[in-house]
């Protein structure tokens, strides 16, 4: 996959990257006091992402809840012109099902702005890879 718009260029402010954009980031790499990376605890999340009027969405295939999603700042690309997310090496099109580590939220009733709309929040995770699935037979959790 060759993006039109490389993504490091396209990386929002980091003071932006939670409010004015259709795409949400987050700062994925916390560390401790020695500077070593933290790891942060999640559950799996698996769905769909999808555009919706003109905001990134992940629909779960757990109940078909709708999510804003938080995508790791510093190794997700983002296409807009052919709607492509590229996140840790992976290459996702709008509808691919996809599972990866995830932990979703309710959206903070104080949450205003761009993309904002959905009942939820899901923080999209790295740990254990994203997978790219062909069926929902390949999920590692089955309810």
């Amino acid at each position: 996959y060759q993006s039109s718009n490389p993504s490091t260029n396209n990386l929002p402010d980091r003071h932006e990257q939670l409010t004015l954009n259709n795409v949400k980031y987050y700062d994925y790499e916390k560390y401790d006091k020695r500077g070593e990376p933290i790891p942060v605890e999640m559950t799996s999340a698996a769905g769909r992402f999808s555009w919706e009027n003109n905001c990134l969405v992940f629909i779960s295939i757990y109940g078909g809840y709708r999510a804003t999603p938080i995508l790791p700042y510093g190794i997700t690309q983002w296409d807009s012109t052919h709607k492509v997310l590229v996140i840790d090496g992976t290459i996702i099109q709008m509808g691919d099902l996809v599972e990866t580590s995830g932990m979703f939220t309710e959206t903070p009733l104080n949450k205003k702005g761009v993309c904002w709309d959905y009942p939820y929040i899901v923080g999209i995770g790295t740990m254990g890879g994203i997978k790219v699935l062909e069926s929902e037979k390949d999920l590692s959790y089955q309810p």
